[in-house]
């Protein structure tokens, strides 16, 4: 049997409940799901320049949302990033996720960050999820 996962308030990218996490909250639309926040310097790994790490994590988070429904969660299998700009911090930002293929137990997913009203990709990545249940 399958161990079933178990949401946490205290999850660093959409936990409401962590004093050091991102508190990110994911917007479930048609095609995918998004984030729209704004990243303060202490996330910075250069000066005024959002730590990578951080990019990546708001990514595999609003693809992880993307895959899973009310009955399975997507967990990271692996996962492939490319930044193309500096993202600032201090500038609001949307991270969206959408589901490029569902296969029996799997899912690939494709993400992308932009600064707000802008069109110009900052950073992608592609991801593959294993899909788990969850614990009711």
């Amino acid at each position: 049997m399958t161990e079933k996962l178990e949401s946490n308030p205290f999850c660093f990218v959409c936990g409401q409940e962590n004093p050091r996490g991102l508190k990110a909250k994911i917007a479930k639309q048609a095609d995918g799901c998004s984030i729209s926040i704004t990243l303060e310097n202490t996330l910075e790994g250069y000066r005024g320049i959002i730590h990578g790490g951080i990019l990546v994590s708001l990514m595999d988070e609003v693809m992880a949302y993307a895959v899973s429904n009310d009955n399975l969660w997507g967990v990271t299998a692996s996962l492939e990033v490319k930044f193309k700009k500096k993202v600032s911090s201090e500038k609001q930002i949307i991270v969206t996720g959408k589901v490029i293929e569902r296969k029996g137990s799997w899912a690939k997913a494709y993400a992308q960050i932009k600064y707000e009203n802008d069109e110009e990709i900052l950073a992608e990545a592609k991801g593959l999820f294993k899909l788990l249940p969850l614990k009711q």
